[in-house]
Order: structure tokens, then sequence, then C-alpha cells
């Protein structure tokens, strides 16, 4: 981005072992507004002739009308993969971010099923090279988790023992990719919002470039409906940083292609841009319907009674939800579905 404090006793978290199911949820109980009849060829053909054979109609099809009540508030499913630089020169870094804990955990406290994990971004040593740091005895926390303040400051401060070449973009793919499906598995969950959020006090020295590491990030979406990369790193570094620190480029440019929030570790608002990458990060964007909608039907319209332009929501085919580029909204959706 000190040896872990142990965290048994403060939290309960869920094992490597127990995965979670992605879940489908609407945000209030549908309305069946009518029943319209999608043809004008309703009405029965009168016969005036005996001699002519009665002509039966077929009922056509109907459409009903769902009405929703949308309110994006904190997000439903959500997993964050922490990277932290364990290098030698990290420790203040460290110090500094498990300080904003007891702040930004509440904004996490509001999402009613998350998984929180951490890594480093050391690839040399065996115990780290992408596998999940334990916190206490589980390998992420959730939202059973008792003193969530605590955990977190025990997931920012990984120590500084680590390999002094920093890829935190290998080890994430490793975390994700390699482990997803064994030592990890249950922690990132098909159907969640997914986050990776970097801590480094330098650039990226990874095998993979930040070009393929963004595409593979592009490739999850099939998968997540919302997928972003956050970096705290330096945008500059001054004489007041370790002789070693260096401006994280890549994580940066991994950011603004995949997108996600920036966080400069030289601000003098440090803590309350760590409040707003928290809030980005914890904002729920997505909705899913209670019925599988006729796309070309669906109209979101905002609390003026305005419709709501389509290119601010897109539906995500694997979920079956629609995801909008802000959150923070209440809205209500039309839409017909047969």
């Amino acid at each position: 981005m000190r040896t872990l404090a142990v965290a048994a006793l403060l939290c309960a978290c869920s094992p490597a072992d127990a995965p979670s199911s992605a879940k489908r949820t609407g945000d209030s109980a549908p309305t069946t507004i009518s029943s319209v009849t999608t043809s004008d060829d309703a009405r029965p053909t009168d016969h005036t002739s005996t001699d002519t054979p009665a002509t039966t109609t077929t009922p056509p099809s109907e459409a009903t009308v769902i009405e929703e009540g949308v309110v994006l508030g904190a997000a439903d499913l959500l997993d964050i993969l922490f990277v932290v630089d364990n290098s030698c020169s990290m420790g203040a870094t460290q110090d500094r971010l498990a300080a904003t804990a007891p702040a930004i955990a509440p904004s996490l406290s509001a999402v009613d099923d998350f998984h929180v994990g951490v890594i480093t971004a050391d690839m040399v040593n065996s115990w780290y090279s992408g596998r999940l740091q334990r916190i206490g005895s589980q390998l992420w926390i959730d939202e059973t988790c008792s003193d969530l303040p605590r955990a977190l400051e025990d997931v920012f401060q990984q120590g500084i023992w680590g390999d002094f070449q920093e890829r935190g973009l290998d080890a994430a793919m490793a975390a994700i990719d390699v482990l997803g499906a064994t030592r990890h598995a249950g922690f990132v969950r098909p159907g969640s919002s997914l986050h990776i959020v970097i801590l480094s006090d330098e650039d990226d020295d990874s095998a993979v470039g930040w070009t393929a590491f963004a595409d593979w990030l592009d490739a999850l979406r099939l998968e997540h409906p919302v997928v972003e990369f956050h970096s705290i790193v330096l945008f500059e570094a001054t004489p007041e940083n370790p002789p070693e620190a260096r401006p994280g480029e890549q994580y940066l440019q991994t950011t603004d292609a995949v997108g996600g929030e920036s966080v400069d570790l030289n601000s003098a608002t440090f803590d309350l841009d760590m409040q707003g990458l928290t809030d980005a990060i914890t904002d729920g964007r997505v909705h899913c319907p209670a019925e599988e909608p006729m796309l070309d039907t669906v109209e979101f319209t905002d609390a003026d009674g305005l419709v709501v332009s389509d290119e601010g929501w897109w539906l995500h085919e694997f979920t079956g939800c629609f995801v909008f580029e802000e959150g923070s909204q209440e809205l209500t959706l039309r839409y017909k579905t047969l």
C-alpha cells in the first residue's frame, strides 16, 4: 500500500469454506398497475352470413405493467479486497490508514452483506503471494463483526517485512483468479459489487502490465455488476516522503481506465478523502427488479416525475439487475413483463 492484533474474540467472520451465493433483491414490493392489451384486434368478428363458417379469434397476449420504488442507499452485496504494500517504508503510512478506521466503519456497517479481505503486495514470500492474511482466525471480515473499527485496523497494518518489489496487481490477480476457487472459495461471490483497493507509497512492479490488468478487471464485469479499482498512493513524491517513495502511476492509470477513487497519501485532507472513498465503495448502485422486464418498456423517473436518461443506467445480464452510474437516488421504475 506489526504484527496483526488477534481479532478472533472481536469478530465473527465468514470462514473460507462457507461460500455465500449471490442474491437478487428488490427495494420494495412491486405494484401491478394494470393489464394492457397489446393488440388492437381484440373485438370478435361479426359474421352476418350463416353460410360463413365461424371464425375463432385468438386472445391477444397481455403485458402486465409493473411499478417499483427504487431506493439506492447502501450496497446489498459487497466484496472488498485491500492490497497493502508491506515493504520497509510503509509503517507510518499503514498507521495513518489504520487511524481512519473508526471514521469509515459506519459506512461499511450500513451494508447488509459484505466481505473485507486483505493481501499484501509481496509476491516473493510464499506466505503472502496473493494469500488472504488472517484476521484473528478468519480469512475475511463480514457484517457479523462485533468490533469493525478494531478489525479494520488489523487489516490495514500488515507490517514492513515484505519484499522491496511491490507487485500489487499480480497479487490481486492471484487472490481472485488463482486462489479464488480453492483457499479463498466464498470470498468473492458472483453477483457482488467488487472493489479492489491498493495502498502503496511506490509504483507497481508486477509482471502483468496495468493495461492487461484493466482488461482482466473488465472481464470480471460479466459476473459482477460493479467492478472498480481504487488507489491510495502518492500523486507526487515530496522530500517528506521516504527516499524510495515514488508516485503510483500504474495504479492511477488502472483507476482511470476501470473506474474508482484515488486518494493522495500526501493530502492535507486525507481522513476526509478516505471517508469519501469508503462512501463511494458502499454506495448502492444496483437494483434488481422483481420480474423480468421487457427492456424496451423500462422507464425510470425521479422524484419530480422526470424520465432518467438511459445513459445513466444499464441492465447487467448475468444478475438481471439494473446498474446506475450514480447512487443515493430515489426513483420509480415502470416496465412491462409478459
